[in-house]
């Protein structure tokens, strides 16, 4: 049996090794620190969307009688601050998404 004279690769050396590791790691890294701006994104919108309706507890705690004038507004006031807050988050995810041009 005869055997064909094959070239093999030269061995990577430890440089290219370090540096594919270094690539993989930032890519790594800025995945995570994007999740958690993502995550800090998130937990800010939702503590807004919740501070309203807290407040009114607490006041109605307080003084029941003065949250029956205030409580219809602050309802109304909470819808429109949470559509504006999920209607951010889609313009700024469509942001990201959308390719911009340098020329």
């Amino acid at each position: 049996m005869k055997m064909k004279n094959t070239e093999k690769r030269p061995p990577r050396t430890k440089l290219c090794n370090a540096a594919l590791w270094n690539d993989i790691f930032e890519n790594l890294n800025d995945e995570y620190k994007n999740a958690i701006d993502t995550f800090h994104e998130e937990a800010i919108s939702t503590l807004t969307t919740a501070t309203r309706p807290a407040a009114r507890e607490v006041r109605q705690l307080i003084d029941p009688v003065t949250l029956n004038e205030e409580s219809t507004q602050d309802t109304i006031d909470s819808r429109h601050d949470a559509e504006n807050d999920a209607r951010l988050h889609l313009d700024s995810s469509s942001e990201e998404l959308s390719p911009t041009s340098d020329s």
